[in-house]
């Protein structure tokens, strides 16, 4: 199993007595996990930090109690090449909009990170084998964008088309 621990726009601040001190951004957040059973704080005043913290209702779900004004929603990115692998031709990163939902979450969940490194490095290497042959992404796209489609999923891997896609054009 491999840690996503190569974010600049998320952190896990500290966890204790079932809760997570996270940064998304700028802003940080105390949410509820059930896999963290250890009491002691490592780090208390940081707890002190925190824009919101959602609180769990005693007959189900819960909600937001907001200590510090925070945006209804906002944004944070990922680089695609934090693990060695290099970002698209322009240098962008994976954008996402966090907002806290009514559930406690976020609307992304962070570990899933060394997921979208695995896919660049499969779409990186399946480039490289295509012999130089790159197909020209469909006409709704950027204008001149290269790319390579991904079209459909295997119970345990990932096909990369190698001809122009159906689905996509």
């Amino acid at each position: 199993m491999e840690v996503a621990n190569k974010w600049t726009d998320y952190e896990i601040i500290d966890m204790a007595n079932g809760e997570k001190l996270e940064r998304w951004g700028d802003v940080i957040l105390i949410r509820p996990d059930p896999q963290i059973i250890w009491k002691e704080r490592t780090f208390p005043n940081r707890w002190n930090e925190a824009h919101a913290e959602y609180i769990r209702s005693t007959t189900g779900g819960g909600s937001w109690k907001y200590k510090k004004k925070i945006p209804e929603k906002w944004r944070i990115r990922y680089n695609v090449g934090a693990n060695g692998i290099r970002p698209n031709e322009h240098g962008k990163s994976l954008q996402f909009n966090i907002k806290p939902m009514g559930f406690k979450h976020t609307g992304l969940f962070p570990e899933q990170a060394v997921n979208w490194d695995w896919m660049m490095m499969k779409i990186q290497n399946a480039i490289k084998t295509t012999k130089g042959r790159i197909w020209k992404s469909a006409p709704t796209r950027t204008k001149g964008a290269e790319s390579i489609c991904i079209h459909r999923w295997g119970i345990c891997s990932m096909s990369i088309c190698r001809s122009i896609c159906m689905s996509c054009g």
